[in-house]
C-alpha cells in the first residue's frame, strides 16, 4: 500500500518552496537559518536544492549542535565553509548581528523542533526573528511538523524572571503544541517593532499527527535525540539532568531512556514509583556511557567512561502518554532519595514556574496542581495569544 503513504505524507514548508522552484527567493540576497534537519520529503538537504535552483543564500547561521547536529559544545563564530559563511549562534553570540544582516533582503528558517519549551531550536528562532525586526528585513519560516502533535498542551508557564533564558526564552508551557511557523507567529505579536513574517505552511498535516504520521525521513535533530520515543520522553526526564551527579543517558545508545545516578538506589526507586496510567514504564537496568562524544572527542557527560546501574524508561501506552503527570511524579520519587530543596534549586530551570514545583515537591498530586495554573488568568491569556498564532 505505499501509494497510500505517499497519499498522507506531509509536505514542509521547504518542499512547498521547492515546487515552486524557489521563485520566492531568485535574485535576493538572503541569509538561511538551518542546521543538518532542513532535509524535504526525499531527504536531500536544503542547501543543496537552493544550489541546484541557483539561489544559494549569502550566509548560513546555525543553532546548537552546529550545521551537521553533531557539536555537543559552544561554536564560537565562523565555522569552516567554502564559499557561503557559516556563522554559529551558539556561542557567546545568540542572535545575528547587525553588520551580519547588512545588505541581506530577508532571511530564512528551517530547522526541525520537537515541542518542549527547553529545547534550544526556538530560542535561536526567536532571536533570530527579533534580529530581523531591527533590519527591517522579512523573515520567513519553512514550517515543520511538531512530533508531539498540534494538540498536546501541558505544563506551566515559567517564571516571568526565567523567560529569555536560552532554554526558556517563550512564555510558553513546557509541551507547547506549537509549530516553529506558529511559535514565530506568537512571538512576533509580542514584538514591540514587529517583523515582516512570512511562514510557508505545510500540506497535508493535521494537529492530532504524531510523528509517525507524518512520513518523513527521520534525522536525529541533535547528538542525543535518536528517535521518536526519545522526543516523547524528553518532557519528562529532560527536565532532571540539571541535577548533580545525575545522567539521563547521554552517551549511551538510548539517550532519555535511560536515567540514573550514584546517589540513587534503583530498587527502591521501583518501590517508590506509583504504578500509574501516565503511558510509560520504568524497570532497573545498567548502561554504559562513552568515554568520547559524537565528534570523538572526550566526553563531558556524567559518568564519562563508567557503568551505572540505573533505571529503564519506556513509553509503552500512547493511549495515556501525560508527559507533565510523569515528570511531576519523576520529582516525588527522586525526593525520597535526593533532598527536595536540590531537586528545586535545579530542576527549577527546566520546569520554568517555582510555584507549582514546590506544590508538587511539597506532596501535592501533579493533577491537582495542574487544575491550579490551569485557571490561572496569565494562563487563560496565553490561551488566547496562542489561538491567534495558530495556523491548523
Amino acid at each position: 500500500m505505499w501509494w497510500v503513504l505517499l497519499f498522507c505524507q506531509v509536505q514542509t514548508g521547504a518542499d512547498e518552496l521547492a515546487q515552486s522552484g524557489f521563485e520566492r527567493l531568485k535574485g535576493l540576497k538572503y541569509g538561511l537559518i538551518c542546521n543538518h534537519t532542513a532535509v524535504d520529503r526525499n531527504g536531500t538537504h536544503l542547501l543543496r536544492l537552493l544550489e541546484q535552483a541557483d539561489c544559494p543564500p549569502q550566509i548560513i547561521f546555525t543553532p546548537e549542535h552546529g550545521f551537521s547536529g553533531l557539536a555537543d559544545r559552544p561554536i564560537e563564530g565562523q565555522q569552516t565553509s567554502d564559499p557561503i559563511q557559516l556563522v554559529s549562534l551558539y556561542g557567546k553570540e545568540k542572535k545575528p548581528s547587525v553588520e551580519q544582516l547588512a545588505g541581506l533582503d530577508c532571511l530564512v528558517f528551517d530547522i526541525q523542533d520537537i515541542g518542549t519549551r527547553f529545547y534550544t531550536y526556538v530560542s535561536t528562532m526567536s532571536q533570530c526573528l527579533e534580529a530581523a525586526a531591527e533590519a527591517k528585513i522579512p523573515m520567513i519560516i519553512l514550517d515543520r511538523p511538531n512530533p508531539l502533535g498540534g494538540l498536546l498542551l501541558d505544563g506551566p508557564l515559567p517564571d516571568p524572571e526565567r523567560c529569555g533564558a536560552f532554554i526558556c526564552y517563550l512564555p510558553i508551557p513546557l509541551v507547547h503544541g506549537m509549530t516553529m511557523g506558529e511559535l514565530a507567529r506568537f512571538h512576533n505579536a509580542t514584538l514591540p517593532q514587529p517583523a515582516q513574517l512570512e511562514v510557508v505552511t505545510l500540506a497535508h498535516w493535521k494537529r492530532e499527527m504524531l510523528w509517525d504520521s507524518c512520513g518523513l525521513p527521520w534525522v536525529n535533530p541533535s547528538p542525543n535525540m535518536r528517535s521518536f520515543e526519545e522526543i516523547l520522553l524528553y518532557p519528562i526526564i529532560g527536565c532532571v539532568e540539571g541535577i548533580k551527579d545525575v545522567s539521563v543517558g547521554r552517551g549511551t545508545d538510548r539517550p532519555f531512556e535511560y536515567f540514573g545516578s550514584h546517589h540513587l538506589d534503583p530498587e527502591r526507586f521501583l518501590k517508590d514509583w506509583k504504578i500509574t496510567r501516565f503511558g510509560v514504564s520504568v524497570s532497573t537496568t545498567s548502561f554504559s556511557v562513552d568515554p568520547v562524544n559524537a565528534e570523538g572527542q572526550p566526553s563531558s557527560y556524567p559518568y564519562a567512561g563508567t557503568k551505572l546501574n540505573g533505571l529503564r524508561w519506556v513509553i509503552n501506552d500512547r493511549a495515556h502518554y501525560d508527559p507533565i503527570a510523569a515528570a511531576g511524579q519523576l520529582f516525588q520519587t527522586l525526593a525520597k532519595q535526593i533532598p527536595p530543596d536540590q531537586i528545586q534549586a535545579t530542576v527549577v530551570r527546566w520546569w520554568g514556574d517555582s510555584a507549582s514545583l514546590s506544590q508538587i515537591l511539597a506532596g501535592q498530586s501533579p493533577a491537582t496542581v495542574r487544575q491550579s495554573w490551569q485557571k490561572n488568568k496569565d494562563y487563560q491569556s496565553f490561551l488566547a495569544q496562542r489561538k491567534a498564532a495558530l495556523l491548523y
